[in-house]
């Protein structure tokens, strides 16, 4: 069995299921939820292109897409918007990482084989339940975008470097 296959049937038996107990719809490696207003969540497992068929690495990416960010998104570029939406678009992007990773640290998982590929897993599950989940909804809910485009921090991107990011962020949520 490659890694890939190992890592594909453990998210399949576990982190799949997960998923759609919180109402995310999909399969591995992309799992999404909307909202009401058209607002889209996204977890994503992304495979780093170095992987061989004996050892994967692979981590997972967070994102919120609110639909007026789409929509703007859309107009700026001149073009529709994918029916899916993908991790990419997000407004808030980031990552999670294995529970050891150090602060400061961007951690993969490692899978050479099922018994890797379980641990990997039960560990993504594990941070999906702490952190990712919650964080998730609480930017699905009414004005949970645009409170943490105010808090300053959107993943990867914060404010104290991006200010005028931000505040063109702030003026697509308020419409």
């Amino acid at each position: 069995m490659t890694a890939q296959q190992a890592l594909k049937d453990a998210l399949r038996e576990r982190l799949g299921p997960s998923a759609r107990e919180r109402g995310y719809q999909g399969s591995a490696p992309t799992w999404r939820k909307s909202n009401a207003a058209g607002d889209w969540a996204v977890v994503n497992i992304q495979s780093s292109s170095s992987s061989t068929s004996e050892r994967l690495r692979c981590i997972l990416n967070l994102a919120v897409a609110p639909q007026p960010w789409l929509r703007l998104h859309g107009e700026r570029l001149g073009r529709v918007m994918p029916k899916k939406v993908s991790e990419s678009l997000g407004l808030y992007r980031r990552r999670l990482h294995p529970a050891a990773t150090p602060a400061g640290i961007e951690g993969w998982w490692e899978i050479s084989d099922a018994g890797s590929a379980a641990a990997a897993v039960q560990d993504m599950v594990e941070q999906l339940e702490l952190d990712g989940f919650p964080t998730l909804e609480r930017m699905l809910a009414p004005k949970g975008m645009l409170q943490q485009v105010r808090s300053g921090d959107l993943g990867y991107i914060k404010r104290v470097h991006h200010e005028a990011f931000f505040a063109y962020a702030e003026a697509a949520l308020s419409d």
